[in-house]
Parts: structure tokens; sequence; C-alpha cells
């Protein structure tokens, strides 16, 4: 876990976890799951903030899906099995030297996540942005370099981008979008 003070007003938390370290995600599902994101690239239409090669935004198959439990049971160890998240939107990506993502944010989502299929240590880190004005107590943006097996969480109202890729290994990505599906009852009592 990275808490972060100095980024926005008030502190902020973005997880970092990796999930061959933790024995969360074997080797073969990480080798199904870049199998599949290669598979199902569309055209390179530059329409999305991702510029480079990108699957659908619906991009669920048996493998994301076994993604998503494990990802769903670390958020849902965070909220104390207080929030029911679900996740409708989940794409892939490819990004080749000289792809990158503009600044965006995941509005109206509560929680945004990126796996890291395959990441070279030098390719292009996930960037943080303050959207606020700076001043001497904060910082204009915060980087972080991931690697293979890394999952990144954070709030989805948290400005992002990636930088330009200047390394010639691709770096492939499976990202998603939870949202609070219900308050469950025993949260209330």
């Amino acid at each position: 876990m990275i808490i972060h003070e100095g980024l926005f007003i008030t502190p902020i938390e973005i997880h970092k976890i990796n999930l061959f370290k933790e024995g969360l995600i074997s080797k073969e599902l990480n080798e199904l799951l870049e199998k599949s994101v290669k598979d199902n690239i569309g055209p390179k239409n530059y329409k999305t903030n991702l510029k480079g090669k990108m699957t659908n935004y619906y991009f669920w198959n048996i493998h994301t899906s076994n993604l998503f439990k494990i990802i769903k049971n670390l958020l849902d160890k965070y909220f104390l099995n207080k929030v029911d998240l679900e996740c409708k939107d989940i794409w892939g990506g490819i990004y080749n030297k000289g792809d990158y993502a503009t600044p965006h944010l995941h509005l109206p989502s509560l929680l945004s996540w990126v796996y890291y299929v395959k990441c070279e240590n030098k390719n292009s880190g996930l960037t943080f942005h303050n959207r606020y004005n700076s001043n001497n107590h904060n910082v204009e943006m915060l980087n972080i370099q991931p690697k293979t097996g890394d999952l990144i969480i954070f709030p989805s109202y948290i400005l992002h981008s990636v930088k330009e890729e200047k390394n010639d290994k691709e770096r492939i990505i499976i990202a998603g979008n939870c949202n609070n599906k219900d308050i469950k009852k025993s949260s209330l009592n």
C-alpha cells in the first residue's frame, strides 16, 4: 500500500500488490491472460485515452473472470465485506514504443485498477496528477513504476496517465472499474 499525503488536499491510498509474490496468481493464468489480450485486440483507432492497441470495454472471459475473482477478494477484505463491488467494464491494452495514455479519470466509478500482465522495469510508469492548486505541501505528480504481476488499485477520481513508451518491449495490461453494487445490510447494523 502506498499512502501519499502530498498529492492531494487529503491523504489518498493507492495500493500496489504483486500477485505473484503474494501467491495469488499462477504463471499459467498470467500466460492465459496475455494470450487473451493479444487475441482480442481491436483496430488501432485511438478513440480512447489509450493511444495504443486495446480490446473492447467488455473484455470478459474465463481468464479475466478468474483475475477479477482475485481482485474482488482483495477488495472485499479491504472493505471488510461491507461494500458489494461489481466490475462491469474491463479492458486489455498493449503499449508498444510510442504508445501512451492521455490524462483521464474514471468517474463515476468508485475504484479503478490496473493489472500488469507483462511489464519490464524500463516500461513507462503510471502517473497520478494533482488536479488541484499546487502549493509548498503538495506534489504535482506521482509516478509508480510497475512490473509484471503488479496490481494497482486507486480511487477513480484521480487524474492519471501513461507517458509515451520509449522501450521496445511491449507492456500488456488489463484494467477495470468497480462500482458499489449495494451496501450490504450487515454494514447498517
